[in-house]
């Protein structure tokens, strides 16, 4: 795996890398990216975006960021912009509504949310991820982890792999079969 800097400052937006959380969600995209090719990769509640631009640089996969927060949006755009980086889709909006979403199914979706938000989007990650596409889930904290691998099941996703650290978790499901 080749390794690069990104330039992530810090602001108003989530994700400078400096979170366990989000070092949890590098080190499962870096996992998966050297077991797997993806040609859809979705980042929900991107923040900052530096899950998209790490995901984009581990890959010539297209990337989607989507976040609801105006700050994220100023935050991501400028962010690109710093790190010299393209084909990463931004757009602002709750959820998978947005335009740029519509009727796309990914290969892998990136998300690193607080377990309210999970809980709230695990039908749309089922319906929005193709036959044995993968979610990462992170910004869970471990005593929350069964609770939400309990809703994860019935959507017929499987964990594949956990990282652990200072009790944060990341998750990385595979889906099986359709939803």
């Amino acid at each position: 795996q080749k390794k690069f800097y990104l330039q992530i400052p810090a602001s108003n937006a989530f994700g400078t890398g400096s979170h366990e959380s989000t070092f949890l969600a590098l080190r499962s995209l870096e996992y998966l990216f050297k077991k797997n090719d993806f040609n859809t990769i979705l980042d929900m509640g991107t923040g900052t975006g530096i899950l998209s631009f790490a995901a984009r640089l581990m890959t010539s996969s297209e990337v989607f960021a989507i976040d609801v927060d105006k700050n994220a949006e100023k935050c991501f755009l400028k962010n690109i912009k710093l790190n010299k980086l393209n084909n990463i889709f931004f757009s602002i909006y709750n959820g998978f509504k947005s335009k740029i979403l519509k009727d796309k199914k990914f290969d892998l979706i990136v998300s690193n949310m607080l377990l309210r938000n999970h809980e709230g989007l695990i039908k749309k990650y089922a319906i929005n991820l193709k036959k044995n596409g993968f979610v990462v889930i992170s910004g869970i904290l471990d005593d929350q982890c069964n609770q939400l691998l309990q809703s994860l099941y019935k959507f017929n996703f499987f964990i594949s792999k956990n990282f652990t650290l200072n009790n944060w978790v990341s998750l990385i499901l595979k889906k099986s079969g359709n939803f």
